[in-house]
């Protein structure tokens, strides 16, 4: 999954790009997708051991960002 992103939807009124910097989420909306998008327990998705920067995000980003230029 990339770091940069273009969103779908309704979100692309916001936004042309968007960052997904962290994996998990804290608030644990019972309609979210994101659990089953990233194929993770609903539970385990929204643990505070589970939430996180994703691994290497700067490195990522910045090289993301230069292939966009």
């Amino acid at each position: 999954m990339n770091i940069i992103y273009e969103p779908r939807g309704k979100a692309r009124e916001y936004a042309e790009l968007a960052v997904n910097l962290y994996k998990g989420c804290s608030h644990a909306c019972v309609y979210c997708y994101a659990p089953a998008a990233t194929f993770c327990d609903r539970g385990k998705f929204s643990s505070p051991d589970y939430i996180q920067p994703r691994p290497r995000i700067l490195e990522a980003l910045e090289r993301e960002a230069g292939k966009m230029q």
